[in-house]
């Protein structure tokens, strides 16, 4: 009788590794652990030619902050979000389909590679660290930042793919605006949210960190609208990016809504057959806000008015003059990921638990002036990226150019508010700006 193979070499090896894998762990590890490696042994085998679904859901699941507890020892339990769960399950099964030559050959860019240049700094800092569970926050962000890249380039890589994932954005963007509108609601509309934007919590955040998000957002579906061809698709796509507005409004961040401005001028300025319609919503829009919620507009206008010599202000001033003096004791590594906590808490407010509202500011505290010089290169191989992209592409050059304002407005916010080292914003991000070479593409 002939014999039946019904497995390759490699997967016989997987098979046996897996079985060996698992004996152990019976042995040495929980049993909730346990039953993780079967359910994920088992989605493996289920979900292996769809793990791209992973990778489009985890912007909405950010939405919600759903978190799986593990109990790693008995005095520390993480809380994994399932956005963390989805994409390291998606790089896993992306892992082992390249083992199984199920898979060709990865992409790799320079942008890639300096994001895991970042990575390795930022994982070096740990033999100087004086805190390892706030190591590991911080890490997390620029693993997982690696990790969205990493699989937006590599599978979302078809019109199909993109396009999911454009309505994902869309709807992450509805969530959002929905929850802010409920804290809204829920206090009566009270005008006490945009004077405490930084401590009133919805699920993916604080106010101020969900209006960064939405500011991401918003000018890459603004040029998806443009070139969506479905009738229902660009109804639903007008209801995220007008309610995203909205939401945005009546959170009355300064940083946020200069930052979008910025990147609705880029657009603006590369879009020129689409200048009218920017000047018409425009005008509907202030008209609109400046009647119907008058309110919130002459509190935007006093917040503006006010920008130099407000609270926040003077606090930004402070907050920098003792970054100042940590950074001097610590010019050329900082003082190790996520560990700039524990020095404002000391130094500036006892308790203090906030990031550095400034991008750069966070990179020299953590990593010194080496971690600020491969974030400028990341910065540099985005910018490069995009542009080289706009010149390659015709069919999409509408989308790349709302992908390039969502970029410039993401930098300019990141200058004066917490963005690229918040775990929900990185992933978000990185998944956006890994769509550049796909489109490209196309």
């Amino acid at each position: 009788m002939q014999n039946m193979n019904f497995f390759s070499r490699k997967e016989n090896i997987l098979i046996i590794v897996i079985m060996m894998v698992f004996a152990i762990s019976l042995i040495v590890l929980p049993i909730n652990f346990i039953f993780i490696e079967l359910a994920i042994l088992l989605s493996y085998f289920l979900l292996r030619d769809y793990i791209w679904i992973m990778v489009i859901l985890a912007p909405v699941v950010l939405t919600f902050n759903f978190q799986l507890p593990l109990s790693i020892s008995s005095g520390w339990i993480y809380n994994m979000t399932l956005a963390e769960f989805f994409l390291a399950l998606a790089l896993l099964f992306f892992l082992v389909d390249l083992f199984l030559k199920r898979r060709r050959i990865f992409d790799i860019d320079q942008v890639l590679i300096f994001l895991s240049a970042y990575f390795l700094v930022a994982l070096m800092s740990f033999f100087y660290i004086h805190d390892t569970t706030l190591f590991i926050s911080g890490l997390k962000v620029i693993f997982f930042s690696v990790v969205a890249y990493f699989l937006s380039v590599n599978l979302l890589d078809n019109a199909k793919k993109i396009n999911l994932f454009f309505l994902s954005l869309a709807v992450t963007a509805v969530i959002i605006s929905v929850q802010i509108f409920y804290n809204f609601y829920s206090s009566g509309f009270n005008t006490h949210f945009f004077l405490e934007r930084s401590s009133i919590l919805i699920p993916v955040g604080a106010i101020a960190f969900a209006s960064a998000i939405l500011v991401l957002i918003i000018p890459t579906l603004i040029s998806y609208y443009f070139t969506c061809q479905q009738y229902f698709c660009k109804i639903f796509i007008n209801i995220a990016i007008m309610s995203s507005l909205l939401a945005l409004f009546m959170s009355l961040g300064k940083g946020a809504l200069i930052s979008l401005f910025i990147g609705a001028g880029y657009l603006f300025l590369k879009l020129k057959s689409k200048r009218k319609n920017f000047v018409l919503v425009a005008i509907v829009l202030i008209l609109f806000f400046a009647v119907g919620f008058s309110v919130y507009f002459e509190g935007l206008l006093i917040r503006l008015s006010h920008t130099f010599v407000d609270d926040n202000t003077r606090f930004r001033l402070l907050e920098y003059k003792v970054a100042g003096n940590i950074i001097k004791d610590h010019v050329l590594l900082g003082v190790g990921s996520g560990q700039q906590l524990t020095y404002y808490s000391r130094f500036l407010f006892p308790g203090y638990n906030q990031l550095a509202n400034n991008m750069f500011l966070q990179s020299v505290l953590d990593l010194g002036f080496l971690g600020l010089a491969i974030l400028s290169m990341i910065i540099i191989s985005v910018a490069k990226k995009i542009k080289q992209a706009l010149r390659q592409s015709n069919k999409n050059y509408v989308i790349l150019c709302g992908i390039g304002a969502s970029a410039l407005a993401a930098f300019f916010n990141g200058l004066v508010e917490v963005t690229f080292f918040g775990l929900a914003y990185a992933i978000i991000f990185w998944l956006i700006i890994g769509m550049v070479p796909n489109l490209a593409k196309q």
